[in-house]
């Protein structure tokens, strides 16, 4: 974590890199007994989860803040179910993921308070639902984009008030699935929520 200053632009940077090794993993499978539907735990095997994550805000000009946030997931099995050939991919992790935030103060009087507007685009890359590695237990990747009007401290008032948009471009995504489809023979899709408008 560093605090720092280049010719007069303000900077704040965290960077941190991490890893993660596990054995006898547990997945929870899905089966049919006596033709109703159920699901059992096994071990799956050994994996390793590694990564690094960037943080930082910058403040070019008076009034103007930036701020990004990246992270990189690297996660694969090393033994499956007691093989080390054939590895499924290791489900439920985007690889990359990052946002990006441009907030801009208005130059209104002191007394008024302080009027702020942003606009923040996320992106995550796609993942697998399962370690079917079926067509169908795949999650695309996504981007969003939020837009907001703060105002903290109305006329020196400890009060403040926010207009939002929650993804502004109505993009429709999903946010994760329910694959049964080997025990019996569907998947289950969620959404992320559509545009929506908000007052806080």
């Amino acid at each position: 974590k560093s605090d720092w200053q280049f010719m007069g632009v303000k900077a704040r940077t965290n960077i941190a890199a991490f890893r993660s090794d596990y054995e006898q993993i547990q997945i929870t499978v899905p089966l049919v007994v006596n033709g109703i539907p159920s699901e059992a735990t096994q071990n799956a095997g050994a994996a390793t989860i590694q990564g690094v994550e960037l943080q930082g805000t910058i403040i070019p000009i008076d009034r103007v803040e930036l701020t990004g946030y990246y992270s990189y997931n690297d996660a694969s099995y090393n033994k499956y179910s007691g093989s080390t050939v054939n590895l499924p991919t290791f489900p439920f992790v985007e690889k990359n993921k990052y946002s990006l935030t441009a907030k801009y103060h208005l130059p209104t009087p002191a007394p008024i308070g302080d009027l702020s507007v942003a606009a923040t685009y996320t992106y995550q890359s796609s993942w697998r639902g399962s370690t079917a590695n079926l067509p169908f237990d795949f999650v695309h990747g996504y981007g969003l984009l939020d837009l907001r009007l703060d105002w903290n401290e109305i006329y020196g008032y400890p009060l403040d008030a926010s207009l939002f948009v929650k993804n502004a471009t109505d993009q429709i995504y999903k946010t994760g699935i329910f694959e049964v489809y080997q025990a019996l023979g569907y998947v289950t899709t969620s959404y992320g929520p559509p545009q929506m408008f908000g007052v806080q």
